[in-house]
């Protein structure tokens, strides 16, 4: 009969319309994920270079760290002067051995002026 067949008709509309909202509402959910997916990633992105950058900085001190007590090892031996609490050529210098060293090189230094001055 024609009013089973509109009932029919009515219920697939509303179907219809429950499909189409639930599938708009599903679409929103997904959206909302992916910009919040999106976020997540750039702020993974950020650390990972900022991450990368400070280790970049970080060898950049160890070389020059590095660089500064083959130096003062290489003045220590060829001048003869002392380098206190250094244990061979991979253990960094400490600040107080620097600040000794420094002394006992300023020290030779001027003997070695005052030596040159005798002459």
């Amino acid at each position: 009969s024609t009013a089973e067949v509109r009932e029919m008709l009515s219920n697939f509309e509303r179907d219809i319309d429950q499909t189409r909202a639930t599938s708009n509402e599903l679409t929103r959910q997904i959206h909302r994920q992916r910009v919040e997916q999106n976020s997540l990633i750039d702020k993974q992105t950020r650390e990972v270079k900022r991450h990368s950058l400070l280790l970049a900085e970080r060898n950049a001190y160890d070389a020059a760290v590095s660089d500064r007590d083959r130096f003062v090892r290489e003045v220590s031996a060829r001048e003869g002067v002392p380098l206190a609490g250094t244990q061979g050529g991979s253990t960094p210098i400490s600040a107080a051995a620097l600040d000794a060293f420094q002394n006992e090189l300023k020290a030779h230094v001027a003997g070695v002026e005052g030596e040159l001055r005798a002459l």
